[in-house]
């Protein structure tokens, strides 16, 4: 018999709900095990596994030699929590995970997937009895390398099983391997997972033009059919899994060939109606009609937090995870919550990106460029700070940190405390013998982060700031810079110019020159990929850089996946694939994407997972119209909202296409300036311009879909916990200049729409990501069975 022998346990729940933790230590919501493929016991074999902090939390001891056809998960007390027991006759193929000892009732099977093509599912676990903690996953990836991840029915990853490194940064052998478990999955399971893997020999993938002898295909065969599944085998030359295919099936009562206007409104959600929400303040007519006239076809949906990939329920939405749960159906974990994940397992300190910047540590400057703001859209300072300690704990000697000011996604003014906390915690660094200090700074949309190559200028200052040492102000310290800079009466976060801090000599701190590394530490990509061109590129040529260092150089992800730019970076970023986009390509559907530069990437890159350029160019066509340069938006307000619109009606009457796809930037780009009035403006525009699109769709008979990506104009107001405004020093109400928590509206109608269809009522906490089918039934079409469900139902009349 086996035996798993956690050194302290919590109380363990009645079966199926699991207790969350059994011991092991979690930080942030994610337990991080070190397990060594060792028994404490000698003559025995098995595993022993540690929490962060070194404490012991199971055991494993295997007697004989062999496999195992049990293992038991026990308590401190000698309590058995779970079984787990190879199932007979299975060939070692599938194990049945059950409650404590008991012979009966198993909850889970685990089973492990076969294919004979390339395929990256390694087990299936399933579960075998209903109520709380009965979800499914899938394991991916390869065990005796140690690198796989288990994902949920909304694959998600729940848990990774790593290469585990020393400081030095020297690889363990394979019995010594971490186990990273998100508190999405139950730690105990994720164990029981593990020591089940450990005992089912891996089934090589076998090479598409490899000739199988019949011994090898019985035995396939065999091991498929006595695990109960009989593998499909479809013709070589397949997307790589045996079962996979991108035709989707008809939907049963929803008819092809009508064409599907897509209309997300950016900035665009649901508040209460007073004074300071624009869109009720703007009188849209156009909403309003789809919101009054057919009620079982409005609805509201969730756009932030979790429902978006987000770590908490108190990060606000964006439009890049906003566009991704769109188009992808599903729901992966997004910029914020990867960084979190590599910080707390300390992975991020592990990767070949880190290993490439840590090789100027010894001789040269780690340089830190990015948004020192904790409001959770671009980066957050907590990141930050982890950063910073574990590059000086990883041997960074001398680091400058390159900030700009927010004022945006946090409110105007709180750039003051913000650097107050970094130079604290850098004087920390500095006792500790290591030369820490900010270098530069300057306001987000006047320095450095520009996005859709809309102003060069702003990126220019940047680097002259950061790279060259130059600016039109200088101070010796960074707490002077912003608080001088902010005594002018028109100041405001966003927008603070330039500015370098200089020693004694007037000579700037923080250049970068030869030998140094440099990461920026943004985790969303729009605003970063300029600065990461002007870094990496050698044949740059949007303005003089004047003086272009020899330098490492890595993003905290890779912020454009298709450009591989930047190609270092620290954290991977999100694998998104089998996006509504390309399985509509693939079934013929014919696709139009419009918005202006502020916006274009996001309904193609960031709608197609991050992914640039057409999945097929004979079946799609994108359009960018080039946005107002030189100029806030609340100064043309109006932005291009008419001419995007004008351009889908035109796709829309050509009938060359079945999805027309469009984003409106109003509510968002002129929100963000706080200009009430300005805000106003734009959200009437984007009301005019939806009714274009929707007559349009009227004379072709064809179908809507018009919802939003954030909340941002419909509350421009910073509210007490009663929901007053909140008033300054001097009794002024505070802007809001941030998006915000509130959900988004979702219409659907049109003549071509089936009479019978109507939002279903069992899907109460639909999110941005159940959308997605939902324009999948619209085309026709079922939607695949691991996306979100659909928000329709076809009701017969």
């Amino acid at each position: 018999m086996t035996r798993v022998h956690p050194n302290t346990a919590a109380p363990f729940a009645d079966l199926p709900s699991l207790p969350a933790c059994c011991g092991a230590t979690r930080e942030g919501g994610v337990a991080v095990l070190t397990v060594w493929r060792k028994s404490l016991l000698f003559s025995c074999h098995g595993f022993t596994v540690f929490d962060a902090e070194g404490n012991l939390v199971f055991r494993v001891d295997i007697y004989g030699s062999g496999s195992a056809g049990e293992l038991v998960l026990m308590d401190a007390a000698g309590k058995p929590l779970l079984t787990a027991r190879r199932k007979k006759l299975s060939l070692g193929e599938t194990w049945l995970i059950y409650n404590g000892e008991d012979a009966d009732n198993p909850l889970y099977s685990v089973k492990r997937h076969v294919s004979l093509l390339h395929c990256k599912g390694l087990a299936h676990v399933t579960p075998l009895r209903g109520g709380s903690g009965s979800a499914g996953y899938a394991v991916e990836g390869s065990y005796s390398r140690r690198s796989c991840t288990v994902y949920d029915e909304r694959r998600r990853a729940v848990a990774e099983i790593q290469r585990k490194q020393a400081v030095g940064g020297v690889a363990f052998g394979d019995d010594v391997f971490r186990l990273v478990v998100q508190s999405d999955l139950n730690t105990c399971l994720a164990m029981a997972i593990v020591i089940v893997l450990d005992q089912m020999p891996e089934l090589a993938s076998l090479p598409l033009r490899m000739t199988l002898s019949i011994t090898d295909l019985a035995r396939v065969l065999l091991l498929s059919i006595l695990g109960g599944e009989i593998c499909e085998i479809e013709a070589l030359g397949d997307m790589g899994s045996s079962d996979f295919s991108w035709k989707l099936a008809d939907h049963p009562k929803l008819p092809k060939g009508k064409t599907v206007a897509v209309v997300v409104l950016d900035g665009w959600g649901e508040a209460d109606p007073d004074q300071y929400n624009c869109i009720h303040v703007a009188q849209t007519p156009t909403m309003d009609s789809l919101k009054k006239g057919a009620p079982e076809r409005w609805r509201l949906v969730r756009a932030h937090g979790k429902a978006v990939g987000l770590p908490t329920e108190d990060d606000m939405g964006n439009s890049e995870v906003g566009h991704n749960a769109l188009g992808a159906g599903r729901i992966f974990a997004q910029g914020a919550k990867l960084v979190d994940l590599a910080l707390a397992s300390g992975k991020i300190f592990e990767g070949e990106g880190f290993k490439y910047i840590k090789e100027c540590f010894d001789k040269g400057t780690l340089h830190l460029i990015g948004l020192l703001s904790d409001g959770g859209v671009h980066s957050r300072l907590d990141q930050l700070q982890l950063l910073l300690k574990g590059c000086s704990e990883n041997g960074a000697k001398r680091i400058r940190v390159h900030i700009l000011t927010d004022g945006r996604d946090v409110l105007d003014g709180s750039s003051v405390g913000f650097v107050e906390t970094l130079e604290n915690d850098l004087a920390k660094l500095r006792e500790k013998g290591i030369d820490a200090q900010i270098a530069s700074g300057g306001g987000r949309m006047y320095v450095t982060m520009d996005r859709y190559e809309n102003d060069w200028g702003v990126v220019k200052r940047g680097w002259d700031a950061q790279v060259l040492g130059e600016a039109p102000h200088k101070f010796r310290s960074a707490v002077e810079a912003v608080k001088k800079l902010r005594e002018d009466p028109k100041a405001n976060d966003q927008y603070l110019p330039p500015f370098v801090i200089v020693d004694e000599s007037g000579k700037a701190v923080g250049q970068i020159v030869d030998g140094d590394a440099v990461v920026t530490f943004n985790f969303r990509a729009d605003r970063m990929v300029m600065i990461a061109k002007a870094l990496e590129y050698a044949d740059f040529d949007k303005f003089d850089r004047v003086r272009v260092p020899k330098i490492r150089y890595a993003g905290m992800l890779q912020y454009d996946g298709e450009l591989k730019l930047p190609n270092r970076y620290l954290v991977s970023p999100p694998e998104i694939d089998r996006t509504s986009g390309e399985y509509l390509v693939h079934n013929g559907i014919r696709t139009f994407a419009c918005s202006e530069t502020v916006k274009f990437g996001h309904v193609t890159f960031f709608w197609n997972g991050n992914r640039s350029g057409y999945f097929n160019p004979s079946m799609e066509e994108y359009v960018e119209i080039p946005s107002d340069s030189g100029i806030t938006f609340n100064v043309q307000p109006k932005m291009k909202a008419l001419e995007i619109a004008e351009k889908a009606r035109d796709a829309i009457l050509s009938r060359k296409f079945h999805q027309v796809r469009v984003n409106l930037p109003n509510g968002d780009m002129v929100g963000h300036t706080g200009d009430i009035e300005a805000t106003v403006v734009g959200c009437k525009a984007a009301d005019e311009a939806v009714k274009i699109i929707l007559d349009a769709i009227e004379q072709v008979g064809g179908i809507y879909v018009v919802t939003a990506d954030h909340g941002n104009a419909e509350d421009m107001v910073k509210r007490n916990k009663t929901g007053q405004p909140l008033l300054d020093k001097a009794g002024k109400i505070q802007i809001l200049t941030s998006h915000t928590l509130q959900p988004v509206p979702i219409a659907i109608g049109g003549p071509g729409l089936a009479s019978g269809v109507r939002f279903r009522k069992d899907v109460p906490d639909g999110g941005l990501a159940n959308v997605a089918a939902t324009v999948m039934n619209l085309h026709g079409f079922e939607a695949p069975t691991d996306y979100e469900p659909t928000l329709v139902e076809v009701v017969d009349n």
